[in-house]
């Protein structure tokens, strides 16, 4: 802190005499709203997000690069733990740029250390199968082709304007790290495809996708939405700084970037900001912050590169940076931010916020401090080791969940108390299915990433216990510890492995994950889907599950369903026990090697249809039968109790903790 604040003087000094913005100032800004940010993970969105989305990528841009500023690995540290939980993996759909975004900021990472290749692997495997898989379907909105058995969409080429910040900058890291110019080459190719469509010559703007090319507004006026260009410019400044000044698409880019830097000065409004619609501020007349946010950062980064002009383009840049402050409430919280969607709407609110305005705010922050003279730190390397350092406490105790690509795409999570897992697509051809498997935990510290790690270097085993509990559990198609499934004409209907996965951002004394399952094949309304959403405190005996049933992916909700939960024995004699009333069943049975384990499940009694029983003795299926909702949902409880563990040590106690 004596660093910036010195820094900060110095900069005060040197700064121009017309600029009313000190770096000081800047630096709290950012700090106080990332703090803000990371303690809150979440909230005042309309929705969760997944560690592996899009929504992220903006949030780690500006978090690696406040850190980069300040030298407080803080910030960087929080960027380290979530690649870390996902082993530094791309989204699951290969070919959406939007399951590439966070790639920018942890290919990033891997340059500051080129010593952890498994960091760099997931995404050269991604993009060089994608380079010689490429897609052809048109870009056109709503576009399909099959090719091969497979169909592609629209969705798989670069065909609306939000796509250009999530790839691009991407495959550009990855030209930096290999020198291997196939990936600008892409990018090239790719970008004057979506440009030819997308571009509106006469305004210098890009529309959102196809379906805003023909259409206007009864004045007459185009729609070419804040964000929608505001990921445009921002995408530019991230793939510029990282190709080489000979390559054609360096000159291409510049061009557009200056063509919109030109476009957007002009759009700027009154308070500084800029409003959704860009080409009519009076369609919806409300500042918003995310598109200005990305415009800042665009033009302060165009001024600290030579490519726009200081003495013309400060004044914007202060205006925005005044106009973003205005929105900042006093805890640290963006507002004014408009929620996910793809144009223009009239539903800003000053206490609405998302994580990628906060990135976008944290770029133009920090490329503003660049633009005061602040330098960014010179030591990475133990900037980078502090970070990793902070990632994961040593040995205190938290919620977690793990991606495991390497396992055959296990996602597994744990608290104090217990660890669960689920099986993943490489697994889709494999005896496992939808069903949740149990690890039981000795100790109260996380064990899972420790685990893993130990059995793929061949030092231990985590199947047999070595002092801190370890995976007896045996599911493969069952249903293991409140696995779900269809109830039909008394037959249990299960599904396959989950087909994409999330691990949500939370604090580390909860977590989320989301799961997709199919009942049928592929991801169409002729197939039924669940969408299971598993969350579990630090400190709790179980976890909390909601499933919603809809007719295919984007269908409507399944009202009235029967669906099955289950509980599966592992030893030849389990107990069984269930109350209707109190709307819970219990199982109490042994291991072949002796120990005990209670698994369990509690629900709302007026959802419980009744309870089934599926076969005798070990790997037979207790069954509580549920109806969903109005909203096609079911919601229960479950979880598990170890006898080496402590928790519940017979039934009768695992009947009362349940009954509870």
């Amino acid at each position: 802190m004596l660093r910036t604040l010195f820094i900060s003087f110095v900069v005060c000094l040197a700064a121009p005499l017309f600029s009313q913005i000190d770096a000081y100032r800047v630096e709290a800004a950012l700090r106080h709203s990332a703090d803000w940010q990371l303690a809150h993970p979440n909230e005042n969105q309309a929705y969760p997000v997944g560690i592996r989305e899009w929504h992220m990528a903006s949030l780690y841009d500006g978090l690696l690069r406040l850190s980069l500023i300040t030298g407080d690995a803080r910030y960087l540290s929080e960027v380290v733990r979530q690649a870390e939980l996902t082993n530094w993996s791309p989204g699951d759909e290969v070919y959406n740029a939007d399951d590439a975004a966070v790639g920018h900021a942890w290919l990033d990472i891997y340059s500051l250390d080129r010593n952890h290749k498994e960091r760099l692997a997931p995404w050269k495997k991604r993009y060089d199968y994608i380079l010689a898989h490429p897609a052809t379907v048109g870009l056109e909105h709503a576009s399909r082709k099959l090719v091969g058995g497979r169909v592609e969409t629209h969705h798989d080429r670069w065909s609306w304007a939000d796509s250009l910040y999530m790839a691009p900058p991407t495959l550009a890291r990855l030209y930096e790290i290999t020198g291997d110019e196939k990936y600008i080459d892409f990018i090239e190719s790719e970008w004057r495809l979506t440009h030819s469509l997308l571009y509106d010559k006469s305004s210098q703007l890009y529309f959102r996708d196809s379906r805003f090319i023909e259409k206007r507004l009864p004045n007459g006026k185009k729609t070419f939405w804040s964000r929608g260009n505001g990921w445009v410019y921002g995408g530019l400044a991230l793939t510029l700084e990282k190709l080489p000044k000979e390559h054609s698409l360096r000159d291409f880019l510049e061009g557009i970037f200056k063509e919109m830097s030109v476009s957007l000065k002009a759009r700027q409004q009154a308070d500084g900001l800029w409003y959704p619609n860009l080409d009519d501020p009076t369609d919806i007349p409300m500042k918003e912050t995310s598109g200005t946010g990305f415009y800042v950062y665009g033009m302060a980064w165009g001024v600290n590169n030579g490519l726009l002009s200081k003495e013309e383009y400060w004044p914007s840049i202060e205006k925005g940076w005044s106009g973003l402050m205005s929105c900042i409430q006093d805890t640290g919280m963006l507002g004014y931010v408009q929620p996910v969607g793809a144009a223009p709407v009239d539903n800003i609110k000053p206490e609405l916020t998302h994580v990628y305005a906060t990135g976008a705010f944290l770029l133009a922050g920090t490329e503003i401090l660049k633009t005061l003279g602040v330098d960014e730190v010179t030591e990475t390397a133990a900037l980078l080791d502090r970070a990793e350092e902070m990632a994961f406490g040593d040995g205190v105790p938290e919620a977690l969940a793990v991606y495991q690509p390497y396992r055959k795409d296990d996602l597994a999570w744990e608290n104090d108390k217990m660890a669960f897992r689920v099986y993943g697509p490489a697994l889709k051809d494999a005896p496992e299915g939808s069903g949740i498997d149990c690890w039981m935990k000795s100790v109260p510290s996380p064990i899972i990433r420790k685990w893993y790690a130990d059995d793929f270097a061949g030092k231990k085993s985590y199947h047999k216990d070595h002092g801190e509990g370890y995976d007896g559990y045996k599911v493969g198609s069952a249903r293991g510890c409140g696995g779900t499934g269809l109830w039909e004409d008394g037959r249990l209907k299960t599904s396959n492995v989950w087909k994409t996965a999330a691990i949500m951002w939370t604090r580390r004394d909860e977590l989320q994950i989301g799961l997709d399952y199919y009942y049928g094949e592929g991801d169409s309304r002729e197939v039924l889907r669940e969408k299971k959403v598993i969350s579990l405190k630090l400190g709790d005996e179980f976890c909390e599950v909601s499933s919603r049933f809809s007719d295919g992916k984007w269908g409507p909700a399944l009202v009235d369903l029967e669906v099955a939960v289950g509980l599966t024995a592992q030893g030849k004699d389990p107990q069984v026990e269930f109350s209707k009333k109190e709307g819970w069943m219990a199982v109490w049975d042994r291991f072949p090697n002796g120990d005990e384990i209670g698994t369990g499940i509690s629900v709302d009694p007026d959802a419980l249809q009744g309870f089934e029983r599926i076969g005798e003795g070990k790997g037979s299926e207790s069954i509580a039968v549920l109806k969903t909702d109005a909203e096609g949902q079911i919601h229960y409880r479950m979880g598990f109790t170890w006898i080496r563990g402590e928790l519940s040590k017979n039934i009768d106690d695992w009947s009362k903790r349940l009954s509870k």
